[in-house]
């Protein structure tokens, strides 16, 4: 725009007007791009220029990138890295603006300077965006025209550089203050996966989970260490490709993620890196579209013996504001995968030790089944042999023999080796109870039921229930009570009975 026409004094008042207008702006601005957008139509009326662009510095590659850019078609700078010979890196670095009023002449920078030319432009300015605090970027302005700006311009430039500065750290601020409440958001979310699974198959999806709702990230994998080789376990992968299977095995050397385990730090791959890894694993990483790479080592008690692998199809996948943050969670995941490992030992060795014992109570069972006889006679054995027979049985056992024979050993045998073990032995001596009383015995009374039924009892083939019922001296029992009661035995003369059943 021309101010020919114009006093000084105009000019002068015109351009603080642009000036206040563009502040108003700073204060009240909703985001970046609206901000740089609004501020440009208002820097245009006193300032000419055909293009007009905002670069950040990115300390994650220590490059100064594109973020903005107004004017000129749809067509934009190439990207300017700091620390080589680029333009914007050269102002970033120095922290002093830049001049070319005819860019034929110029003869530096030919990776940004050649694009410009060949669109047409002439004149370039780039000044550094600098607050008290941080070298944030740059401001740089072109032209078709030559020496576009003069001294005057530069000046106004200039001061609206420092108030971009101010206003681009401000929104930084805000952004960085909303990443973080989102961060930690899903860092609680992350806490949580690693916290509830104990199971590394369902550890590591739920903790993927979590990590995607910090950043969008197209590939991840779990690389650990074994020995000269890395088995690679991903966690996700491009749409539509497969880097890896269910766990693949890949020279420690070959592999990006190894470079990262062995100088235990994080490691940071573009493109142009893992194109000059020459590894089958790299070369397939690449086929599948990705771009970027971040290998962030997992530190344990026994040394850096596994990786956090993150990736993407972008060249920059991983924010350097993630870094810090992703840091925290690969160690908490390092003491959760190290906790899992533990856990699955355990629980192997404690399925160990129930085979064992019940290894052991076959074999304590098997040799003392008959701990409490002991004798080698063939008529002993010979018992004992029918013992186990009939054991696992719910056959009645009729058990014969003088007193002091052992017949009640013999009845305790048969009940520890049947399934009934675990239910009640009740022990009945029939010739300890009065005649009278054998069938409350039994079968039990209610309260009233005869004089001296002053409660309720339960009978003792009750009480076996389901268990095993051991009537003693059951020939004491008178003939007329044996008939009524075990006349399915045909029992008059037998010393002892095993009855076996369910009480009815």
């Amino acid at each position: 725009m021309s101010f020919e026409n114009h006093s000084a004094s105009e000019i002068d008042r015109r351009r603080n007007e642009i000036l206040l207008e563009m502040a108003d702006l700073m204060v009240h601005h909703r985001a970046l791009p609206e901000l740089f957008r609004d501020m440009a139509q208002s820097l245009q009326k006193i300032v000419g220029f055909d293009f007009i662009h905002l670069s950040l510095h990115d300390p994650t590659f220590n490059t100064v990138r594109l973020h903005l850019w107004e004017g000129g078609g749809t067509s934009a700078v190439p990207v300017e890295e700091a620390g080589v010979d680029t333009a914007s890196g050269w102002v970033w670095q120095n922290q002093k603006p830049l001049l070319f009023p005819d860019l034929r002449q110029e003869a530096r920078f030919p990776g940004t300077l050649d694009g410009l030319r060949e669109r047409g432009y002439r004149s370039y300015c780039l000044l550094p965006l600098t607050t008290a605090r941080e070298k944030l970027g740059v401001l740089g302005i072109g032209s078709s025209r030559e020496s576009a700006y003069g001294i005057t311009d530069r000046q106004l430039i200039e001061r609206v550089s420092t108030l971009l500065a101010l206003a681009v750290e401000n929104e930084l601020s805000r952004q960085a203050l909303q990443e973080e409440k989102e961060r930690l958001q899903a860092l609680l979310k992350v806490n949580a996966a690693l916290v509830t699974h104990t199971d590394l198959g369902m550890l590591l999806p739920a903790f993927w989970e979590g990590i995607c709702g910090i950043a969008n990230y197209d590939y991840g994998s779990l690389a650990l260490q074994e020995g000269a080789a890395l088995c690679i376990y991903p966690l996700a992968s491009p749409v539509g490709q497969e880097i890896t299977g269910t766990e693949t095995a890949v020279p420690l050397h070959e592999a990006p993620a190894g470079r990262a385990i062995l100088d235990r730090e994080t490691k940071f791959f573009k493109g142009s890196d893992l194109t000059s890894i020459d590894s089958p694993f790299a070369k397939q990483v690449l086929q599948a579209g990705l771009q970027s790479l971040c290998c962030i080592p997992l530190t344990g008690a026994k040394g850096v013996l596994r990786s956090l692998n993150l990736g993407g199809t972008k060249e920059q996948s991983v924010e350097a504001s993630d870094l810090s943050l992703l840091a925290q969670i690969a160690s908490q995941l390092e003491v959760s995968i190290e906790n899992a490992r533990v856990y699955q030992e355990v629980k192997e060795l404690q399925n160990k030790l129930k085979q064992e014992k019940l290894y052991l109570e076959n074999e304590i069972q098997s040799e003392l089944n008959f701990e409490e006889i002991i004798g080698e006679d063939p008529e002993i054995l010979k018992a004992l042999s029918l013992v186990k027979t009939v054991a696992p049985t719910d056959a009645t056992v009729l058990i014969l023999g003088e007193t002091g024979t052992g017949k009640e050993l013999l009845a305790r045998s048969v009940h520890r080796m049947s399934e009934r073990r675990d239910r009640s032995f009740i022990k009945m001596n029939c010739a300890a109870i009065p005649t009278g009383l054998l069938e409350s015995e039994l079968f039990g009374h209610e309260k009233g039921a005869f004089t001296g039924a002053i409660s309720q009892k339960l009978g003792r083939l009750e009480l076996a229930d389901m268990g095993t019922l051991f009537l003693d001296e059951l020939g004491d029992i008178p003939w007329n009570y044996s008939r009524s009661y075990c006349a399915c035995c045909r029992i008059r003369d037998s010393n002892a009975w095993v009855a076996r059943g369910r009480y009815e």
